[in-house]
C-alpha cells in the first residue's frame, strides 16, 4: 500500500525494491495479488497540467522524458537544417535578382544605343 500512497505504479520491480526481495520470489508467491494491484494502479490517473494521465513509475517517467528530449533535439536539428536551407535559397534568389538586374541594364543600354543610332530595336540572331 505504500506504493499506492506515494502514487507509484505497482509492478513486480517496485514491489521487489520496496520489500527488498527478489522478483522471482514475488512471481512464485504473489503473482496474482501483484497482478491485480498492478491492473488497479494502471487504471488510476493523475492530473498534470490540467490533463488526466495514467499513473506511471519513476522509470517510465524517465523513459518518457528521454524520448521527449530526443524528439526535441531531432526537431531542433531539423529546424536548424531548414533555416540553413532557407538562407541558402535566399542567397541564391538574391544572386539571381542581381543577374536579372544586370541583364536588364544591358538591355536598356543597348535599346537606348539603338534609338540614338536610329537602327530600331535590337534583334537576336
Amino acid at each position: 500500500m505504500r506504493l499506492r500512497d506515494s502514487k507509484q505504479s505497482v509492478t513486480f520491480v517496485s514491489v521487489a525494491r520496496a520489500a527488498k526481495v527478489s522478483r522471482q520470489y514475488l512471481y512464485n508467491n504473489f503473482c496474482d495479488e501483484i497482478g491485480e494491484e498492478h491492473t488497479e494502479t494502471r487504471s488510476e490517473t493523475e492530473i498534470i497540467d490540467g490533463k488526466k494521465v495514467p499513473l506511471r513509475t519513476p522509470e517510465e517517467y524517465r523513459h518518457i522524458e528521454a524520448a521527449f528530449r530526443n524528439k526535441t533535439e531531432r526537431l531542433e536539428s531539423d529546424l536548424r537544417d531548414a533555416r540553413a536551407e532557407k538562407a541558402k535559397a535566399d542567397r541564391t534568389a538574391e544572386r539571381e535578382r542581381g543577374k536579372a538586374e544586370y541583364w536588364r541594364q544591358l538591355y536598356t543600354a543597348a535599346l537606348a544605343g539603338c534609338r540614338r543610332t536610329g537602327s530600331g530595336a535590337p534583334t537576336l540572331g
